[in-house]
């Protein structure tokens, strides 16, 4: 389930022994929410979507179509950000790592129903400030996964990859593959769900396992394999050191996209 909105980052258990997580999400003098201070703009003339801690309350229906602030909340004890595009995967990983959530050598379960390994070469370990402003918006959606690889953030991948239906480009990992040799790809298509061996999460420690879930990746579902897909997300959730969504309205019906993170965080934990 979704815990309230805390008043103090005090009040927020998932970082609660990170002095760089106090330091970093501070009250916004405009709102009174607690907001990542390198989220806010740094001149009025540049925009930037703020990243808030958020509760039950930023997620209803109407405050995610709005779109005016991406989230960090509190998901069954798990820190989970829920970001409108993807990319922001990337600085969600990079800020429980210097939270001491996640360490380095991390196993991502990557979601998607595209494998957003093109080459970029921006750096993702230059501060939590450049990070953010690189990947909070949609300009590296398709790339986003490459600097956490060159960084040594992530040294295993499972892509759980989907039919990514009429208009949309997959994408593929074959330059990837060449750039890092020693990276661990495994692709899970939807038909091999059932068979998924489970035992590879619980093997993990909680500080080396990575949730990306792109809700596109259920833009064009096969039905069959619906309910092996949400049981799969719903039981790693609660294992995984941090849980990164993207509600990515470009690929899915907004409206689906919320409905489904909704459903999803409110029954994390439930056995799949």
């Amino acid at each position: 389930m979704i815990i309230a909105a805390p008043q103090s980052t005090a009040g927020f258990r998932p970082y609660a022994g990170s002095a760089l997580f106090h330091q970093t999400y501070q009250p916004n003098p405009a709102t009174g929410r607690l907001v990542n201070i390198h989220s806010l703009p740094s001149s009025p003339e540049f925009t930037r979507t703020p990243l808030i801690i958020g509760g039950l309350e930023d997620c209803s229906e109407e405050a995610l179509r709005r779109g005016d602030q991406n989230l960090l909340l509190d998901v069954a004890g798990v820190p989970t950000y829920l970001f409108t595009y993807h990319s922001g995967t990337a600085y969600a990983a990079t800020e429980a790592l210097a939270f001491g959530r996640l360490v380095k050598g991390a196993t991502l379960f990557h979601f998607d129903a595209h494998p957003d390994m093109d080459s970029n070469h921006l750096g993702i370990d230059e501060g939590l400030a450049k990070a953010y402003k690189y990947f909070h918006d949609k300009f590296q959606e398709g790339s986003w996964l490459w600097p956490l690889v060159a960084s040594g953030q992530v040294s295993e991948i499972f892509w759980f990859s989907a039919s990514p239906g009429p208009g949309f480009l997959n994408g593929n990992t074959m330059e990837i593959r060449r750039a890092f040799p020693a990276l661990k790809i495994t692709e899970v298509k939807e038909a091999d769900l059932p068979g998924f061996d489970r035992s590879i999460i619980s093997a993990l420690p909680r500080e080396k396992m990575l949730l990306s879930l792109d809700l596109d990746y259920f833009a064009f579902p096969e039905i069959d394999y619906l309910f092996d897909s949400t049981g799969l997300i719903r039981s790693m959730w609660p294992q995984a050191g941090v849980v990164s969504l993207a509600l990515s309205p470009d690929y899915i019906k907004k409206r689906l996209a919320i409905r489904l993170a909704r459903g999803l965080m409110a029954t994390v934990g439930s056995a799949g």
